[in-house]
């Protein structure tokens, strides 16, 4: 469950994620927006909301992924995140909200249910 294959664009990544990489992700998404991440969602704005999936998606691809933004690779999916196009966005987001939010969030909730199960007993 903590490793994935995605393909992008014919090339396939191996996500694997870990506690540290977690949190490596939540910074990654207060630095991308400035430390506006809370503030854009609060917004609820269309074009916000779209801008939080790409954050999202960025932050998680260049964590789990990082050989996309590598020159070492010899296909290269981009170079900087602030030189993406919007096409590369587009495809982007909808791998990220197709094949990978899903898996993080099952990640994710069994870590919620194993530290509520040890609150629990811990209360016992």
């Amino acid at each position: 469950m903590s490793s994935k294959v995605i393909t992008i664009e014919g090339q396939e990544f191996t996500l694997t994620v870990s506690v540290g990489k977690l949190l490596e992700i939540e910074s990654k998404k207060m630095v991308y927006t400035n430390g506006q991440y809370g503030a854009i969602l609060n917004a609820g704005t269309k074009s916000g909301y779209y801008t939080l999936d790409l954050t999202d998606a960025l932050a998680v691809l260049t964590t789990l992924a990082p050989e996309l933004v590598s020159s070492k690779k010899p296909i290269t999916f981009f170079k900087s995140i602030f030189e993406i196009d919007p096409e590369t966005a587009k495809i982007i987001v909808s791998v990220y909200k197709k094949d990978i939010k899903p898996w993080l969030d099952a990640i994710i909730e069994a870590c919620q249910i194993a530290d509520e199960i040890s609150n629990n007993e811990a209360k016992s």
